[in-house]
């Protein structure tokens, strides 16, 4: 377990980095965009299609970013009735049940992946293979799977007593 830690920590660096960089690249495309067609009066055709497939990459990521740091939405209504060990318990259950829909969008994803390739499927501005767009969503899911483990491994491992007074979820 300490090497998935540490590859973690690794890839956390790694997905901070390229988040700003896209984000940076996102912003200066769509600003250059916005220079070509006022002062030249054209545009650049791909453009437009770049950010919209740096866009997903971000959304995709982001959704691993938001669950190391505990930033997905929740009601906790329930939650905040239960006793420790309720809430030790439901926090288990939920992150199962997060758990078995990012792997279904993993094995799903990789499967549609799988399937463009074979398809030699292109993007219409770029001409890229489309698999580098839908690619976002298996890699994230798998990350994001990875992440809910490793929480999953922390919530087991804590006290029940831990979760009293706790509003956020142990991570």
């Amino acid at each position: 377990m300490a090497k998935l830690s540490a590859v973690l920590r690794l890839y956390n660096k790694f997905e901070e980095y390229l988040l700003v960089l896209s984000l940076a690249v996102s912003v200066a495309l769509v600003a250059l965009q916005i220079v070509f067609r006022y002062f030249i009066n054209a545009s650049i055709p791909w453009s437009e299609e770049l950010t919209r497939y740096i866009f997903i990459w971000q959304i995709w990521l982001g959704t691993s970013f938001a669950q190391r740091d505990g930033k997905h939405l929740k009601v906790e209504v329930l939650y905040s009735l239960m006793n420790p060990a309720g809430k030790k318990f439901l926090n288990v259950l939920s992150n199962l049940i997060f758990l078995s829909f990012c792997v279904f969008l993993t094995v799903n994803g990789f499967s549609l992946v799988m399937n463009l390739a074979h398809r030699y499927s292109l993007s219409p501005a770029m001409e890229i293979p489309l698999l580098f767009v839908y690619l976002s969503l298996p890699v994230s899911n798998l990350v994001l799977s990875v992440r809910i483990i490793a929480g999953l491994k922390e919530i087991i491992t804590t006290p029940a007593a831990a979760f009293a007074g706790k509003k956020e979820e142990i991570r």
